[in-house]
């Protein structure tokens, strides 16, 4: 399949448009060349304006308004370019063939690093001279952008489904008050910036609010997430439902080992009685992270046991025991296992039972884990970690309260940290 490439001409010539469309396809045969015209100022602008264009080559000399062709409306549309209010191809070619401005023109298009060259009627040196150099950059564009799905940037991509309870309580446990950059993708939503893990180990994070909950809104905005920051480890944080006949309590940490979409299957009737014919398939955390993850939680390491016995001498998370006693253990523990998503909040007893009725090993349920883990699994290019890790707020019933959802994000956050931090010391 060719590469195409969009070629925006400006020039008041109709013949010597035709002359510079010809010349310039019969070179570039190994790329689907799509071009547009423009015979002034204006038409120009506007186009570039509407749509992307690889590359413009443009006459210096150009009509606007009443006014002939002149130097001033060339350089008045590159000014455009410049400045950021028009689409910003990947060149310029200035192609004139008024020598008698040429001289002058060269210096200005050379000091903003466009190419220049003379139009000759009787020679196609400058036909061969632009298709070089759009030949070399675009394949450079194209080797770029395999690279690039082959490789990281950001080392860590933290996704959360709501503002209040998920977010706020995440992005101060990894950045404090401090204020990092928002990314214009994810406005009033999103931070930007390097964390200090400890020993010496700094990483660059981002945080980025989904804003809803639900399956289609997290693959959505995760896809988003690893094709613009391609980070080395995607990792879901918040709160979730715990099934308390499993013996979860409210503030343990579920870290989902696996995730199925409990919806997922087929209603049937039979004799009168509905039942319904499971199909979910289930998606895994990753290898390497998970595989840290379960070593460290069978051998009861104390430095991530450390942060839980921390947290549980804390006066809110003495608050949330009072409240609910037995339902809050002395210390919360960190339980690998199923955790369920669906399209749905529920807040049933009833509903909740069916769930666990469809999936027996299920340790809790939330909204978001199995699109994380599907979008990273079908991810293009060289994939990063995945990881879901998400605190106990409620046991899908009616008694949900932000004070407890705040702190079980908080704490699936610490958690996340303390994981992060011996994966980066053995990666690094």
């Amino acid at each position: 399949m060719k590469q195409r490439l969009s070629i925006l001409l400006v020039d008041d010539l109709s013949k010597k448009r035709q002359a510079v469309v010809g010349s310039l396809r019969s070179k570039l045969t190994d790329f689907d060349v799509v071009f547009e015209e423009a015979d002034r100022y204006e038409t120009a602008r506007d186009q570039l304006k509407s749509r992307n264009f690889d590359f413009v080559i443009l006459d210096i000399k150009i009509p606007a308004g009443e006014e002939e062709a002149s130097e001033k409306w060339s350089r008045q549309l590159l000014r455009d370019i410049l400045d950021g209010s028009l689409c910003y191809p990947m060149h310029v070619f200035g192609l004139t063939a008024h020598s008698d401005v040429a001289d002058a023109e060269k210096s200005f298009y050379e000091a903003n690093m466009f190419g220049f060259f003379l139009f000759d009627w009787e020679s196609d040196e400058w036909a061969a001279a632009i298709s070089a150099k759009i030949e070399y950059l675009a394949l450079a564009l194209h080797n770029g952008s395999a690279y690039r799905f082959n490789s990281f940037d950001y080392d860590l991509l933290i996704v959360v489904a709501r503002h209040k309870t998920e977010y706020e309580p995440v992005k101060n446990s990894f950045f404090g008050k401090k204020k990092g950059a928002e990314h214009p993708l994810w406005p009033d939503r999103s931070i930007f910036g390097q964390i200090n893990l400890g020993g010496g180990i700094r990483i660059r994070v981002a945080i980025v609010c989904i804003g809803e909950a639900g399956l289609s809104s997290a693959a959505a905005v995760v896809t988003q997430g690893m094709q613009i920051l391609r980070p080395r480890v995607i990792a879901m944080v918040g709160m979730c439902a715990g099934f308390e006949a499993k013996g979860v309590k409210i503030l343990d940490v579920l870290v989902a080992r696996e995730s199925a979409c409990w919806q997922e299957g087929k209603s049937v009737d039979k004799d009168g009685d509905e039942k319904f014919d499971l199909r979910a398939k289930s998606r895994n955390w990753s290898s390497d992270l998970g595989g840290l993850v379960a070593r460290r939680v069978e051998a009861q390491d104390r430095s991530l046991f450390g942060v839980l016995e921390e947290f549980s001498r804390r006066s809110d998370y003495l608050a949330v025991k009072e409240r609910y006693g037995d339902k809050v253990a002395q210390i919360p523990a960190i339980k690998p296992g199923l955790v369920v998503s669906g399209s749905e909040v529920v807040s049933s007893e009833a509903v909740a039972k069916e769930v666990l009725s469809r999936h027996p090993a299920a340790l809790g349920l939330e909204m978001e884990i199995f699109a994380i883990y599907s979008a990273n699994e079908l991810a293009l290019g060289k994939r990063g970690e995945c990881l879901a890790i998400k605190g106990v707020a409620d046991f899908a019933d009616k008694d949900k309260r932000d004070d407890t959802q705040i702190l079980a994000s908080e704490l699936s956050a610490e958690v996340l940290k303390k994981l992060l931090h011996g994966w980066f010391s053995k990666a690094t």
